[in-house]
């Protein structure tokens, strides 16, 4: 009796423990991985891989992973524990794929910090290393991480077999996007949402980044820089020459203007040799001697417009504008082993413009500037932010050769006199109000720049006053200065300064009488 009781309780017992142990190796995941700061080679076999992420326990809470691990290098093993947002991917190469796809944003840690945490539902080819490339269509895991405060980066990249723990993710992850797009959506947003839209355009920003962390990770080599001002267009690629330049995304230009060799090469381009655009361009080897490239590029419209005036009908010109505006930010990877370029993310290159300026000026013996609106929205269009302004009061007779000089003339100051100002159509009105004649307009704002759509810029008329004395009638010209800073962020509270940028058009109308 005594020996039955005994086996019945050691079979109770082992009944019992079956389940907590496969419960804890079901958690059991292993990522195989390598030092990326080691590797100047491409990871072509099994053999490469020298260590391995282990996940050792983890749970899914409210959104959030909270993670247990660990992975080792030659010198010793390193433990993590940490919790983070989980996220469906924002970035366009994961989205326009088939597949489902996350990501987690874990919390700083002392240690080790992670880069990159995403799990690909259906894995692109062109995004995995080549000795994992039959793992295309299959489910990935990748993470990245640091150590501490050294360059020792480690990666790991390895199919996921337990598809529980991605969908236990997915269900629970934060569809970012589309609370974005329901934002945007609404015509009318109050201060609060207007805060909100901000924070999760700034969280997108983040979990881009994370997404795409490579990108950050680049080997410091020496690359030409290439500056193109107006009529040194010959100083790019001389394929170019036999094509003309188009305005619209086609197989030669991935980005309007922009050659599609420019994303096959190392080299940084600052380009504004255009009357209607501008662009810059810098790019990195992924990893040294894989002949694959990591493009980003920043692309920017300029834009000036005059009216003619027929003073038979009125002196008034009808409404003309000056805007800057972002095009294009976006990064590319080019993949040289199939001769393909991806598009990664058509959002965010990281690249901003910085202190933007619009400047409307008037030649001499033009007219008066009248009926100015300024305006500007960030956030990809989305949201209206306030602008400063600057008027310059000249004789209207008084000439200048360029805005430039007008600027070294006269001291540009804060004036209210836009958007609900009552506007005088006489230089006599303009003198007695003012003290002198508006022939020159700058807005600006302090704001980054940064996202497509984003825009600066003010409206404005032009004027022939009746009081007018002499040459009244003619061709005149109108004058536009764009001026801001190209800049990137290098950590989320220091920026690095890319270029200068200084431009100025003119642009001709007519003034007619009787016709």
């Amino acid at each position: 009796m005594k020996n039955f009781i005994s086996t019945l309780f050691l079979l109770l017992v082992f009944l019992f423990l079956i389940p907590v142990t496969m419960d804890a190796e079901s958690k059991l995941i292993s990522i195989k991985g390598f030092n990326y700061g080691d590797s100047e080679q491409k990871i072509l076999d099994d053999k490469h891989f020298t260590t391995e992420f282990k996940i050792s326990d983890y749970s899914v809470s409210e959104g959030n992973l909270e993670l247990t691990g660990s992975f080792s290098d030659n010198e010793q093993e390193h433990q993590f524990s940490s919790t983070g947002k989980i996220t469906e991917s924002v970035t366009s190469i994961y989205n326009d794929n088939d597949g489902s796809n996350v990501t987690v944003d874990f919390e700083d840690n002392s240690n080790i910090s992670v880069l990159s945490f995403t799990i690909e539902e259906k894995a692109i080819k062109n995004m995995l290393m080549p000795v994992n490339e039959p793992l295309n269509n299959h489910t990935v895991i990748k993470i990245a991480v640091k150590l501490g405060d050294s360059n020792k980066i480690f990666y790991f990249e390895d199919e996921l077999k337990n598809l529980d723990f991605y969908n236990e993710l997915l269900k629970n992850a934060n569809d970012l996007s589309s609370e974005i797009q329901t934002l945007s959506n609404k015509e009318d947003l109050d201060d609060k949402e207007i805060k909100l839209l901000e924070a999760l355009q700034e969280e997108r920003e983040t979990i881009a980044s994370n997404e795409l962390w490579f990108t950050y990770i680049t080997k410091d080599i020496e690359k030409e820089v290439i500056e193109v001002e107006e009529g040194e267009e010959d100083l790019l690629n001389e394929e170019i020459s036999s094509f003309s330049a188009s305005d619209i995304v086609t197989d030669l230009y991935p980005i309007p203007n922009i050659w599609k060799t420019e994303f096959q090469n190392l080299r940084t381009v600052i380009n504004t040799s255009s009357s209607s655009y501008g662009y810059y361009k810098d790019a990195e080897e992924l990893t040294v001697g894989s002949g694959d490239i990591m493009t980003r590029v920043i692309r920017w419209m300029w834009v000036g417009n005059t009216a003619d005036i027929n003073l038979s009908n009125s002196n008034v010109s009808t409404g003309r504008t000056a805007t800057l505006d972002i095009t294009h930010s976006a990064k590319y990877l080019y993949r040289e082993e199939d001769d393909t370029l991806i598009l990664l993310d058509d959002k965010n290159s990281d690249f901003y413009l910085k202190d933007a300026k619009v400047t409307v000026s008037l030649s001499s013996n033009v007219g008066i500037l009248n009926d100015i609106r300024t305006y500007s929205y960030l956030n990809g269009g989305d949201v209206e932010v306030d602008t400063g302004a600057l008027v310059g009061l000249l004789p209207l007779t008084k000439w200048f050769s360029t805005v430039k000089s007008i600027y070294d003339a006269i001291d540009l100051k804060p004036e209210p006199i836009r958007n609900d100002y009552s506007w005088h159509d006489t230089i006599e009105e303009n003198e007695a109000a003012l003290g002198d004649i508006p022939r020159v307009f700058e807005v600006n704002i302090d704001g980054e720049m940064k996202h497509p759509s984003d825009v600066l810029g003010l409206d404005y008329k032009v004027i022939s006053p009746t009081d007018m004395e002499s040459n009244r009638t003619g061709y005149k010209s109108v004058r536009f200065r764009y001026q801001f800073d190209v800049k990137e962020k290098v950590t989320t509270v220091t920026e690095r300064l890319l270029t200068e940028v200084d431009k100025e058009l003119s642009k001709g109308f007519r003034v007619r009488e009787n016709e």
